[in-house]
């Protein structure tokens, strides 16, 4: 597969406004797979004398307010990846794609992934907080060592401790959330916490609870390059993706109390806080009790049937599940995606004959990191190549 990004780093840091209930996201950039076969092509929006006609359809249509378009049942209820709510709202997009007049189906995988079971813990000076947000893929167990404030955990960043002759062997690093994925902060350490920081989430809660995952690609990281039909037809190995430390959230609150303890040496100045860095006796000990277990999770499909190369067709998808009832992302998605299927299937009705198929599709497990539409590509792969 070849994938090319959609959106700088820094630009979608930015861009992106968690809109969540209890939760927020890590800040993964969009971007756009093709396999290397001409016959399938997943990009984030139809182009040429299509694109053209959907909007002239759309400007015909009566303007909607960004509220009314979002269609908020899809975020009533929790669906997180192959629990009960993200199958049924599965099953909501199966009837929306039905009374557009489409043929459906569906793909299942059985992924592996982590799960919290109790609650991870984190004790410093003596203070033990329990937490309820979690990095899926992190190492389990229990580490101790001294703190050490790593501002973004990015390269850059590394390189300025190195230049303080700060030592980094066996220190716990506590990062901001954004600029990077959370899989590349904790490349760089041997355990790590990241925190959403006040002044780049403004709209969350100094308690909110963080999720998101830590595997440094896509898809399931049990079966690396094979789709996740069932793990028993591939040989057992792993992602080397996966990382090997420890990795934990911690809520904005408690980064605060941790911050203000330290000790050591002055923060470098273009950093833009005034504060220390951590000394070698700020022991924390971070302990995290994730439990990898396996998950059946469905992607959702409809089509529009193209009159020339009905064998050739263009993917439209969107993630559909999220970490909570949330808002962002997966609500968004969802009715955006819907909303082009209903477009897009008047204009059939209206006269418009595609000449390739339109395929939409609805995919799970992408907080896990875009595992649905990684293993339905994995399918196409694998079958294409035997």
């Amino acid at each position: 597969l070849q994938k090319q990004t959609l959106c700088d780093p820094e630009e979608w840091t930015h861009a992106q406004e968690p809109l969540l209930h209890g939760c927020c996201y890590s800040p993964h950039l969009y971007h756009r797979y093709m396999l290397k076969s001409s016959r399938c092509q997943i990009l984030m929006q139809p182009s040429g004398n299509l694109w053209n006609k959907f909007k002239c359809i759309k400007m015909s249509n009566k303007k909607m307010s960004f509220s009314n378009f979002i269609n908020r049942t899809f975020a009533s209820d929790s669906h997180r990846a192959g629990s009960p709510g993200d199958d049924e709202l599965g099953n909501k997009v199966i009837r929306k794609f039905k009374e557009y007049g489409m043929d459906t189906w569906t793909d299942e995988h059985f992924v592996k992934v982590q799960e919290l079971s109790g609650a991870n813990k984190v004790t410093f000076n003596g203070e033990k907080v329990d937490l309820y947000g979690f990095l899926s893929y992190s190492a389990p167990g229990t580490a101790t060592g001294a703190v050490l404030y790593a501002h973004y955990g990015r390269e850059t960043d590394f390189s300025a401790l190195r230049d303080k002759n700060i030592p980094m062997n066996g220190r716990v690093m506590l990062v901001r959330a954004g600029l990077n994925s959370f899989a590349e902060k904790v490349l760089n350490a041997s355990a790590v916490l990241i925190y959403a920081d006040q002044s780049d989430y403004n709209s969350l809660g100094s308690s909110t609870e963080i999720f998101g995952h830590v595997h440094l690609g896509s898809g399931d990281p049990y079966t690396p390059g094979f789709p996740s039909f069932n793990h028993t037809q591939f040989p057992p190995i792993e992602s080397s993706g996966l990382p090997r430390i420890l990795a934990q959230t911690i809520t904005s609150e408690l980064a605060m109390k941790i911050l203000r303890q330290l000790g050591g040496p002055e923060m470098p100045r273009h950093w833009g806080t005034i504060a220390k860095l951590g000394g070698e006796t700020d022991m924390i000990t971070v302990q995290v009790n994730n439990l990898l277990t396996e998950k059946k999770i469905t992607n959702v499909f409809g089509v529009i049937k193209g009159f020339v190369d009905a064998d050739r067709y263009v993917v439209i998808g969107a993630q559909r599940d999220a970490w909570g009832p949330g808002f962002a992302k997966s609500t968004v998605g969802t009715s955006v995606l819907l909303e082009m299927a209903r477009s897009i299937s008047e204009m059939k009705n209206s006269g418009f004959k595609p000449r390739r198929s339109i395929v939409f599709a609805s995919w799970s497990a992408g907080e896990y990191g875009s595992v649905g539409a990684t293993e339905w590509l994995e399918v196409l792969k694998f079958f294409t190549s035997i």
